[in-house]
């Protein structure tokens, strides 16, 4: 974040506050001091986008007070807009910070998340490519088992037709013998 007053900015400011006090000090000179540096800081803080310079404004106008005008009032209240400034904007950056850090930790716990609803369903995925494995080894041993329940089966009506007909040739020889006795 940049800063509305910079370094050098407020080395300007803290050089010419002494000054436009000093020159406060004589009586003649005071009107005309003080009528310029209310103009000049109030215009410079109105141009960096300062918008607390009310302080510096009040110690602008302590000097156009007959008696007041020896205190460094304007010194007073620009370093006072100076420090104010710079709290505010210390706060700022803090705040801006936090948020950043907060949305970064959001972001991560969003990625960990994801991460781990990513595992669930990959888990999931494998338990159910393990259980297709199974039914299928099942329904294969099941196929074999029907394969060779199928073969004994023929075995036996193989075995049947021949006791059939073996019967029925051994009944086509008795009636042969009996019509040979005959």
């Amino acid at each position: 974040m940049k800063r509305k007053l910079s370094s050098i900015d407020i080395i300007i400011l803290v050089i010419a506050a002494p000054l436009f006090d000093l020159s406060n000090a004589f009586p003649l000179l005071n009107v005309v001091a003080s009528a310029a540096s209310t103009f000049f800081f109030q215009t410079y803080f109105f141009m960096k986008g300062v918008k607390k310079s009310h302080y510096s404004l009040i110690g602008n106008l302590v000097e156009f007070i007959p008696g007041l005008s020896i205190l460094p009032a304007v010194t007073a209240g620009v370093i006072t807009t100076i420090v104010t400034n710079r709290k505010e904007e210390n706060a700022a950056e803090k705040a801006a910070q936090e948020k950043k850090m907060a949305e970064e930790k959001a972001l991560v716990q969003k990625v960990v998340a994801k991460r781990q609803l990513d595992t669930v369903i990959l888990q999931k995925r494998q338990q159910e490519q393990e259980e297709d494995v199974v039914e299928e080894e099942i329904l294969a041993q099941n196929v074999a088992e029907k394969r060779q329940f199928d073969a004994v089966m023929m075995q036996k009506v193989t075995a049947k037709r021949m006791f059939d007909a073996t019967i029925a040739q051994k009944q086509r020889a008795q009636k042969q013998i009996l019509n040979l006795k005959k």
